[in-house]
């Protein structure tokens, strides 16, 4: 992916694309949408607390993922209280998605627009690969696991989670 190829790893947080401020991937993604498949651009990292500047050059989205398509059958959704619905990640989405066998994660059904995550940026077709709550980050590797972390929230916990979408891996936070 145009991600990896920059040396962006999956705990990296974009805080800058070119020359503006990023604080969510909102913002990312409509900065994006201004540069044509194939620019080179410059992209500001956090890693850990450190500020680095990486060069990428965008690739493009298959025609697949912007398209809507009839719904192949899907393995049975978990509906989340924090607004999303997601399930396990089928042959066919890996196919369509461009994902190895050995990729992990659950992928996003739908998301209700009265929803936290919604508010996140985070959208159908994501992949969740971990969770964080607190700092204690979780490998989500099915459905069981996301629906046992997410289970475990509490008021005023801290809730982060590691999305893979396109060939980016980003961070979405928040505070519950």
């Amino acid at each position: 992916s145009a991600a990896d190829k920059a040396g962006i790893r999956p705990q990296d947080v974009i805080v800058g694309f070119e020359n503006l401020e990023i604080s969510n991937s909102s913002e990312l993604r409509a900065a994006v949408l201004n540069y044509p498949a194939g620019s080179q651009v410059r992209i500001t990292i956090d890693r850990f607390g450190e500020r680095i500047v990486v060069t990428a050059v965008l690739g493009t989205l298959s025609q697949e993922s912007t398209s809507s398509q009839e719904e192949s059958e899907e393995p049975k959704a978990f509906e989340s209280s924090l607004g999303l619905s997601v399930s396990e990640i089928t042959p066919e989405d890996r196919e369509r998605l461009g994902l190895s066998q050995e990729f992990r994660g659950i992928i996003v059904r739908s998301v209700s627009t009265e929803g936290i995550v919604y508010r996140l940026g985070i959208g159908k077709d994501d992949i969740i690969t971990r969770l964080s709550i607190n700092g204690n980050q979780v490998a989500i590797d099915n459905v069981s696991a996301f629906e046992e972390a997410v289970d475990s929230i509490r008021e005023g916990d801290y809730v982060a989670f590691f999305v893979y979408r396109s060939g980016v891996r980003f961070v979405a936070s928040f505070q519950f």
